[in-house]
């Protein structure tokens, strides 16, 4: 502890701030104590800047945690006192840092553990170059349809995985030169549906969703050209 220079904390109820804050501000106190807030979750991060209770009427947030209404006003007062600020962090910018602490960390972090490193990933917190910040992942009890989401969306997002609704003519062999042309693209298929009965269709045509594992931004954009080239009306499903 002695050679951090700051330490950022989660915060719900405000009960694990006040403990953390108190202690290293007895050891040192000009370590700087950082807490993070869910944006969907206020109620805190408005009672420290304003230095009164202010409740939150409505908490929506994936990080269930630490998604609490109403403000303890004798923690309020430990926070006041211990904490050097407080930020906030939205559902999408957690998300990234679930996903990164998976991914590149190997840790499975739920969304209240995970808003420090949201906090620092989106440049919540100004700091010196080289400081030494500790970073507090309070939990892991993520739900596992939750992770499912986060983990799908994050690899659309990176490039990773596309997924395209191709209207083809519904005749034998239709879909297997479609399949053909992606996989000389070295696009790896892992999900295809058929539909000939849309009303939106055509009589004589159907619409084939797929999802592809791509290599990213620039493997995507060649999959594109050739679906043109080859005269695939087609689009972007998300």
């Amino acid at each position: 502890v002695n050679d951090l220079d700051m330490v950022i904390v989660p915060i719900g109820g405000g009960g694990l701030i006040s403990g953390i804050g108190s202690a290293i501000k007895q050891l040192d106190p000009d370590i700087k104590v950082i807490g993070v807030v869910a944006a969907g979750a206020p109620a805190m991060y408005n009672s420290f800047k304003a230095k009164k209770a202010i409740d939150s009427t409505t908490v929506r947030t994936i990080a269930d945690g630490i998604a609490v209404r109403d403000v303890c006003e004798k923690n309020l007062k430990y926070i006041l006192e211990v904490a050097d600020d407080i930020v906030k962090v939205d559902d999408e910018e957690i998300a990234n840092a679930i996903l990164f602490l998976l991914e590149k960390q190997k840790l499975v972090v739920e969304g209240g553990g995970a808003v420090g490193i949201a906090a620092l990933m989106h440049d919540k917190i100004k700091y010196k170059e080289n400081s030494k910040i500790g970073v507090v992942l309070s939990g892991g009890n993520i739900d596992v349809q939750m992770l499912s989401v986060i983990i799908e969306k994050g690899l659309i997002k990176s490039h990773r995985k596309m997924k395209l609704l191709v209207t083809l003519v519904d005749k034998p062999g239709s879909l297997m030169k479609l399949t053909d042309l992606l996989t000389k693209e070295r696009a790896n298929i892992t999900h295809i549906g058929y539909d000939r009965t849309s009303t939106s269709l055509s009589y004589g045509d159907a619409n084939v969703t797929m999802a592809l594992e791509t290599k990213g931004k620039e493997h995507q954009e060649s999959i594109r050209r050739v679906l043109r080239e080859h005269n695939y009306k087609f689009k972007e499903e998300f």
